[in-house]
């Protein structure tokens, strides 16, 4: 009886093949996370448009309410790109953004204790290039 197939033969071509399915594979699974990552972030800024224009509305509980829905959205991306370990390519000024217009809606809604914490977050993260240049102040007279 003979055997199908030499003992300990194996192609390498087929090797390199496997090898090469395997990193298209992987470049696709790279491209379709910061795709999803991109996603998110986009409709992130668009709750941060629908904040931004609530309250140029003087609509200020829901410019509130679309603040904070899109620090959560927000803090979602930056968990994912962690659990995919996708970290280098975080948008900073994403960020940024979201933490600045949380604080100005806080302010806008006379809440100066939570204005003055979200302030106080950006000015002590030392991976916000510009944050040194923000400088928090408290009002006394609201009424000025």
């Amino acid at each position: 009886m003979t055997a199908v197939r030499a003992a300990g033969y194996t192609s390498f071509a087929n090797k390199v093949q496997a090898a090469e399915s395997a990193a298209v594979a992987d470049s696709k699974s790279t491209e379709s996370i910061e795709q999803k990552c991109k996603e998110m972030e986009q409709r992130v800024m668009d709750m941060l448009k629908e904040s931004v224009f609530a309250a140029e509305k003087r609509n200020l509980k829901e410019a509130l309410d679309k603040a904070k829905e899109a620090g959560r959205r927000e803090r979602a991306v930056v968990k994912y790109r962690e659990q995919q370990d996708v970290v280098e390519s975080m948008n900073i000024d994403l960020t940024f953004t979201v933490l600045f217009n949380l604080a100005q809606q806080y302010m806008a809604n006379d809440m100066a204790n939570e204005a003055l914490n979200t302030y106080q977050i950006i000015v002590k993260n030392k991976m916000f290039p510009n944050s040194g240049r923000l400088k928090v102040g408290h009002r006394k007279f609201s009424d000025c």
